[in-house]
């Protein structure tokens, strides 16, 4: 048996998984795989600052970027249609009134009152 970690990211390189697994075994073998597969696709520290636990600077200017695009009046504030285009534009698809809804949800769950949040 061996621990397997795998570490993605150069210079800023932290530990996505750990898994134990044994080739000889069969133990954990495609979890590995499938670990190793999906930190080297979908790298969490480009976006993540694990030691700081927060966003990246260039994450944090990249969602300010967005933000600044879709705010189609200035205000400081998403609306429902800036909300729409963002999705229309980069999922080419619109959100559900549901989906709406979550995402009001997720973000009174943080704190941000309805004013804040446009409505």
């Amino acid at each position: 048996k061996k621990r397997v970690g795998f570490v993605w990211g150069g210079g800023g390189a932290c530990v996505e998984a750990v898994v134990e697994c044994s080739a000889l075994k069969g133990l954990n073998v495609v979890e590995a795989f499938a670990i190793a597969a999906r930190a080297h696709l979908y790298p969490s520290t480009p976006l993540w600052d694990r030691k700081g636990e927060g966003l990246t600077r260039p994450a944090s200017q990249a969602l300010r970027r967005i933000f600044s695009l879709y705010d189609t009046d200035d205000d400081g504030v998403l609306t429902d249609a800036d909300l729409q285009k963002y999705q229309s534009v980069a999922f080419g698809t619109p959100l559900s009134p549901q989906e709406m809804r979550g995402i009001y949800d997720f973000i009174a769950r943080r704190g941000v009152s309805a004013r804040q949040q446009g409505r």
